[in-house]
């Protein structure tokens, strides 16, 4: 303070006040794309963050300062006396706190949000915070039908261009689904190990790229700034069992040309867990008889075939993966083998027969003509079968089911009606050549059918024709035979009255 007395109409001329020199602190907030700590050109300023200055100046006095990022992401607290100043960040911005770099005043990075020790004494700049906007990996793990699989772990982890280590660990939804938020840009690898019981299926990149380098793992992944990557898909591998229910109408275990799959046959899978659970799957057969049971897990099964309604129970195979048949039906003890598909678990089953023959009167055989059968299943199903007679007229028709038939022939030409013969299920004629109300069990061997046809016959008298005039070439008559007293070969009618009387 200048104290300066003046006398009445007096002046005071150069008097000086001079002013310390306060300086400040400087630096920028910014955007790191490229996650290198720098802020380079082009990289944008974090908008809207506040920094607080705190410390205490050399006159003792406390400082506690609060500013704001301008548009370029550059902030100043000015006309600081010299001092020991903290600079932090807060947190809870939807910013991923980079680097924090100490400038020209000194002072230590303690975290990415604080630098402490800063000595002020003179103007100083360079204390940069870097940032980056909150990126994320996500995906699926599903199994080979597409269905997502709950509760498997799945790491993401990588790198910061700065040399960072990143590690998240997560697991999968009910979904499948996983997703791995606020990932600072930077370099990752996901891994999705295989849980018991599965195979390894293709793993697939998603949208920031990467490639599957080996089993359960996806590499290489280049998260930028902000990026939400999608897409990254881990497929498990399941096993399935499968074979065919069909008509072994030779009973010889094996599928041969025209034999018959049966459709809509349920086929069970179950499997008892180390767990003690109950584990069972439901197929029913393709109109071909062909079926198979997806989505099976690592483990021991049994493949267990519903008796198919009007036929009788054949011969069980096991297939590729053994077992061993336990009775009817059923095929226990099959080892599935992770991801593994088993084929050959086949079922048979017998069909019905209704055999018998197209013959005369006599019992000789009709060979070439057309057998047509026709009835219902147990089901209400038409069943409409043809055949042709053998060389000596027996016909046969295989892989029946159970259920009311109709037999019937054409009658060839020449041939009348005869009556028909049924066999041993029963039956009735109904008509010429037909026989009906046959009465065929599941995987019944019906057999003595007979569709006869009627032979001609001719009858008659023979007589001898008299000549009036004895003498050459007069014919006399037969024995036991009648005169053509006319000779005109017609017998003609004749009476007690016409006759000529007899000598006596």
């Amino acid at each position: 303070m200048l104290v300066v007395t003046l006398p009445a109409g007096g002046t005071s001329a150069g008097n000086t006040f001079a002013e310390h020199a306060k300086p400040g602190i400087t630096g920028r907030l910014f955007d790191d794309l490229d996650g290198d700590g720098v802020p380079d050109p082009g990289e944008p300023g974090a908008v809207g963050v506040a920094l607080t200055l705190a410390g205490t100046d050399d006159v003792g006095n406390t400082v506690q300062l609060r500013t704001t990022a301008e548009p370029d992401g550059r902030y100043a607290f000015p006309r600081l006396r010299p001092g020991a100043y903290t600079l932090s960040r807060p947190s809870g911005t939807g910013l991923i706190s980079g680097d924090a770099t100490a400038g020209s005043a000194g002072g230590t990075a303690v975290s990415r949000d604080a630098i402490t020790g800063i000595a002020l004494t003179g103007a100083a700049t360079g204390y940069d915070f870097a940032s980056t906007r909150p990126g994320a990996l996500s995906g699926a793990v599903v199994d080979d039908e597409g269905v997502g699989v709950p509760g498997v772990a799945v790491t993401v982890r990588g790198q910061t261009p700065t040399g960072e280590a990143v590690e998240r660990p997560v697991q999968t939804d009910g979904n499948g689904l996983w997703s791995v938020p606020d990932l600072p840009t930077g370099t990752y690898a996901v891994v999705a190990p295989v849980p018991a019981g599965y195979g390894d299926g293709p793993d697939t990149p998603g949208s920031a790229g990467g490639t599957a380098t080996g089993p359960d793992t996806i590499e290489q992944i280049a998260l930028a700034d902000g990026q939400q990557a999608t897409g990254y898909t881990f497929v498990l591998t399941t096993a399935s069992v499968g074979g065919t229910v069909f008509v072994d109408t030779n009973g010889n275990g094996t599928r041969d040309a025209g034999e018959a799959g049966l459709g809509g046959v349920p086929v069970t899978v179950t499997r008892t867990s180390t767990g003690g659970g109950s584990v069972e799957r439901l197929e029913t057969t393709g109109p071909d008889g062909a079926y198979r049971v997806r989505g099976l897990l690592a483990g021991r099964y049994s493949v267990i075939q519903t008796q198919a309604r009007g036929y009788g129970d054949g011969t069980d195979t096991p297939g590729t993966a053994g077992g061993t048949r336990t009775g009817t039906d059923t095929i226990a003890g099959v080892a599935l083998a992770a991801g593994t598909a088993a084929t050959g678990y086949d079922f048979t089953e017998r069909g019905g027969t209704l055999a018998g023959a197209v013959v005369d009167e006599r019992g000789t055989g009709l060979a070439g003509l057309p057998v047509a059968l026709a009835g219902t299943n147990l089901a209400g199903e038409n069943v409409d079968r043809e055949t042709t007679t053998g060389a000596d007229g027996a016909f046969s028709v295989d892989g029946l089911p159970a259920g009311d038939y109709t037999v019937s022939t054409a009658r060839p030409d020449g041939y009348g009606d005869a009556a028909d013969v049924p066999g041993n299920a029963g039956g009735v004629s109904s008509g010429p050549d037909t026989l009906s109300a046959i009465a065929l069990g599941p995987g019944a061997a019906a057999s003595g059918y007979r569709l006869v046809q009627g032979l001609g016959s001719v009858s008659g008298r023979a007589y001898v024709a008299a000549t009036t005039t004895a003498g050459a070439g007069a014919r006399a008559p037969s024995p036991g035979g009648r005169s053509d007293r006319d000779d005109d070969g017609v017998r003609a009618p004749t009476s007690r009255a016409s006759r000529p009387p007899r000598s006596s």
